[in-house]
């Protein structure tokens, strides 16, 4: 079992995201996240939190379902 991020304490990490999976960045000043998976290379991509869960889910992370719940493949 991995060890828990330390940093969900922190009043810029939206909590919810982080758990599922998500960086969980928030920019203090305007209230964006991060739409991007936890601990990705590179700068944060900065989004509306309306945004978000989306961003994720296009990625494989579901955040309706509970912590990293991965999202089965639709038919298409």
């Amino acid at each position: 079992m991995s060890e828990p991020r330390t940093e969900f304490h922190n009043a810029n990490i939206v909590s919810d995201v982080a758990e599922a999976g998500g960086c969980g960045l928030k920019n203090l000043q305007n209230g964006a996240t991060c739409g991007l998976p936890a601990h990705h290379d590179g700068p944060c991509d900065f989004i509306t939190p309306q945004a978000v869960p989306q961003a994720l889910a296009e990625k494989g992370i579901d955040l309706e379902h509970g912590a990293g719940t991965p999202i089965a493949p639709t038919a298409g």
